[in-house]
């Protein structure tokens, strides 16, 4: 599989040709010129900007939470394990290891 373009990204307004419309374009951060994605709306909307922030926000932090949530598995277990009787420990290490499989699954 090919690797997405390294990360961090960050969002800029670029001159683009259509006068009707604003974009947000997402680029890496380290060349400015390598657009990734662009995030259209209608010129007045709000949403394309809080969109291009989101999608930034969770590529720039996706190999940070897998991470955190894959050595957090380890205490999870642990707790699972150690106290068979509560339910809600079962649950949490069900939450967590979905969570993974989900993440490492999109990536």
């Amino acid at each position: 599989m090919t690797e997405h373009t390294p990360i961090p990204w960050e969002i800029r307004d670029i001159d683009h040709i259509d006068p009707l419309y604003l974009y947000k374009t997402i680029c890496a951060t380290d060349n400015s010129r390598m657009g990734i994605a662009i995030v259209t709306k209608l010129t007045g909307g709000l949403t394309d900007e809080a969109n291009a922030r989101f999608i930034v926000q969770a590529c720039n932090s996706h190999a940070d939470l897998l991470e955190a949530l894959k050595i957090a598995l380890s205490a999870v277990e642990w707790m699972a394990e150690a106290t068979d009787a509560d339910p809600e420990d079962h649950e949490r290490l069900v939450l967590v290891t979905e969570a993974i499989r989900k993440a490492e699954e999109q990536s």
